[in-house]
């Protein structure tokens, strides 16, 4: 998952020339949407209908001016089908049509630009809020970006946690991270103790190395910063052990660490290195202090 994030962020950083947020509505029904516009022409987002705060998988491209994107349950099953007209990522107005997959139902969309998400130096700008794809239980998420005008990229300054339907606003957590658009949140249980937490894409490193902030829900049904640190974690329910590699050195080596959770801390285990040898064309085991 974490090589993935790493993958995704350079797509994100060299990519993306569009990151915009719509609202509007599909028939009468209030949405919002977001929508990531690659150099080629491919369209990543994803809406919800607001009455009920699902985020719904987006994806498409644009020919000729026209915008067509296939809706896609978890599933990946077509539920949708959705083409705008005279699409242009300056617009500040958009509309066009919704279909349902059998064709037998047609609804108009009317969107508005709320804001872009801009990167470059120069352009600054604060507080502009963007939809999470994952939800857990009745709760969805948002990130709060601010850009500086030396800085290239926006980065994530708070945490919003709202209530379905309702969209009250259940608790607001402060932090310093870099952005991975409508992919900074994850769900999982990360002490293992039955309950869904969530996790915070923080900064990518050199190779695949990554880290994220991890919150753990409490009694009162709050999230509380866990503390846990380390390079591309990854949790496994079934044996309730976190694993962390960490690659160096051009990929030519890494260190392998295992930890349990004891009252809700990472407790260390075992740690390994292995570095890449060119005869046996494969990673050998070595001592520790040989990795460091």
């Amino acid at each position: 998952m974490k090589k993935l994030f790493f993958l995704l962020c350079t797509l994100w950083c060299s990519s993306t020339f569009a990151q915009s947020v719509y609202t509007g509505t599909i028939d009468k029904y209030p949405i919002e949407v977001i929508l990531n516009v690659y150099s080629d022409d491919e369209i990543q987002g994803i809406y919800v209908y607001s009455s009920n705060d699902e985020p719904i998988n987006i994806s498409g491209s644009i020919k000729n001016k026209v915008l067509s994107i296939l809706e896609k349950d978890a599933k990946e099953k077509v539920t949708g089908k959705m083409v705008i007209d005279k699409f242009s990522a300056q617009a500040t107005q958009l509309s066009g049509t919704w279909t349902n997959p059998t064709g037998t139902k047609s609804f108009k969309i009317a969107l508005t630009k709320k804001y872009d998400l801009d990167d470059g130096e120069g352009i600054a700008w604060s507080n502009r809020e963007l939809l999470q794809k994952v939800t857990s239980g009745n709760q969805y998420f948002k990130i709060v970006l601010s850009k500086a005008k030396d800085d290239y990229q926006a980065r994530v300054k708070a945490l919003k946690v709202f209530e379905k339907k309702t969209d009250k606003l259940l608790q607001t957590i402060a932090v310093d991270c870099q952005s991975m658009g409508f992919n900074s949140v994850e769900t999982g249980d990360f002490n293992f103790d039955g309950q869904a937490d969530i996790s915070l894409f923080e900064s990518s490193y050199a190779g695949a190395n990554t880290s994220s902030k991890y919150f753990l829900v409490d009694s009162n049904g709050q999230y509380k910063d866990s503390g846990f640190e380390g390079v591309s974690l990854t949790f496994d329910e079934k044996t309730k052990r976190i694993t962390e590699v960490n690659q160096c050195c051009a990929g030519s080596q890494y260190t392998s660490t295992l930890y349990k959770v004891a009252n809700n801390k990472m407790v260390k285990l075992e740690q390994h290195c292995f570095i890449y040898d060119e005869k046996k064309q494969d990673f050998i085991e070595r001592k520790w202090k040989d990795c460091q």
